[in-house]
C-alpha cells in the first residue's frame, strides 16, 4: 500500500511529511510525496521552488528506510482535484496532509483545502499540526491528543476498539 503526503513549502506540510515518513516506517508501505495546484501562468505560494524541491528530495533520501517518490502536480486543476484522481490511481491507506489553526469565520471566508479534502476523499485522512509529536512506535488513534484523524476514521478505530471489548478515549 501506499501513504500520500500532501506537500508545500510550509511548517504544516513538514509536519505532515514527518508523520507520513513515521507511519510508512511502521507500516512498511512506500510514500508519493505531491504538491499539487493548478500550475502554469497560476503560480501560487503552494508551489515548490526549485531550493524547495531540493530541500524535499534530500530529506526523502535522508529516510533511505522508506521507499519513497515526489510528485508535481501542476496540470491546471484544483488541488483537490489532482488529490480525488491520485487517490483513485493508488489507493492509499493513508492521506496525510498538514492543518493550520484557522477560525471557523476564516474556513468560511477563505474556504479551506484541508476541509475540501476532508469531503472529497473516501481514503482516511490524518491531518497534522506542526506542534504535533506523536510518539513513532504507535499509530494515531482516536485516544492521541495530537493528532486529528478525519471523523470517519474515528468512527472506525471507535468501533473496532469497542469490538475488543475496550473503552475508547472521547
Amino acid at each position: 500500500m501506499t501513504i500520500i503526503v500532501g506537500y508545500t513549502p510550509s511548517e504544516q506540510a513538514q509536519a505532515a511529511l514527518d508523520q507520513g515518513l513515521r507511519l510508512a516506517r511502521l507500516s512498511g508501505e512506500n510514500v508519493v510525496v505531491v504538491n499539487a495546484g493548478p500550475g502554469g501562468e497560476n503560480r501560487h505560494a503552494s508551489q515548490l521552488r526549485d531550493k524547495d524541491k531540493v530541500a524535499l528530495q534530500e530529506k526523502l533520501q535522508a529516510a533511505s528506510d522508506v521507499e519513497s517518490e515526489y510528485r508535481e502536480l501542476l496540470r491546471g486543476k484544483s488541488t483537490v482535484e489532482e488529490f480525488v484522481t491520485l487517490c483513485a490511481e493508488l489507493d492509499p491507506s493513508y492521506v496525510v496532509i498538514g492543518n493550520r489553526k484557522r477560525s471557523g469565520f476564516g474556513r468560511f471566508m477563505m474556504g479551506s483545502v484541508t476541509d475540501e479534502l476532508l469531503r472529497a476523499l473516501e481514503h482516511p485522512v490524518l491531518c497534522v499540526k506542526p506542534s504535533a509529536s506523536p510518539r513513532p512506535e504507535h499509530l494515531p488513534t482516536v485516544a492521541d491528543p495530537d493528532v486529528e484523524l478525519a471523523p470517519e476514521t474515528q468512527l472506525e478505530q471507535r468501533e473496532q476498539l469497542e469490538d475488543l471489548g475496550e473503552q475508547p478515549e472521547r
